[in-house]
């Protein structure tokens, strides 16, 4: 597994740590950025908010944390 980070925006996204409001980043453990995209969309919907409405902007390789 690769750590990925996964930005998105979400109208809402105020909770998460975010470049602008309605933006998101979050590090995730996948076996690919696809499967990542699909968990961080998945845990943002989890959070009560529509995944129909959570774009993903962008995967990256590694944790940002890192950088």
């Amino acid at each position: 597994m690769s750590t990925y980070t996964v930005i998105g925006d979400y109208p809402e996204a105020t909770a998460l740590p975010c470049l602008r409001e309605g933006t998101f980043v979050e590090p995730v453990e996948a076996v690919s950025p696809t499967i990542a995209a699909r968990v961080a969309k998945r845990r943002m919907a989890g959070g009560g908010m529509d995944s129909d409405d959570i774009a993903i902007i962008a995967v990256l390789s590694g944790d940002h944390r890192d950088l």
